[in-house]
């Protein structure tokens, strides 16, 4: 979009297996499923700048689902967190740390 900011998509998938767990009743295995599209905004870019700094924000939605039934449900969902990117030449290196809200069941 600019050199400042961008957008984009992220799609997590985890599966959780609690089977077996004394403080929990029964079995919990489930599959979560969360899709994001995140808005980036990066620090100017400086002559000899190698480190950039960043802040970003989003939207999505995060959908789990009962492995040992046809049970599941779609919550919204968002992020926000701050960035460093690192340039090294044509390749770059990024860690971050996001935050991710779900919606809590009503």
């Amino acid at each position: 979009m600019s050199s400042r900011f961008g957008l984009r998509a992220d799609a997590n998938l985890a599966q959780n297996d609690l089977a077996g767990a004394p403080s929990i009743p029964g079995e919990r295995r489930f599959n979560k499923a969360a899709y994001m599209a995140d808005g980036v905004l990066q620090r100017e870019e400086l002559p000899g700048t190698k480190l950039l700094p960043y802040v970003l924000a989003g939207v999505g939605a995060v959908q789990v689902r009962d492995k040992g039934s046809d049970s599941s449900f779609t919550r919204f969902a968002g992020s926000v967190g701050v960035g460093v990117g690192y340039k090294l030449g044509r390749i770059g290196l990024r860690a971050e740390g996001p935050v991710r809200l779900q919606q809590d069941a009503e």
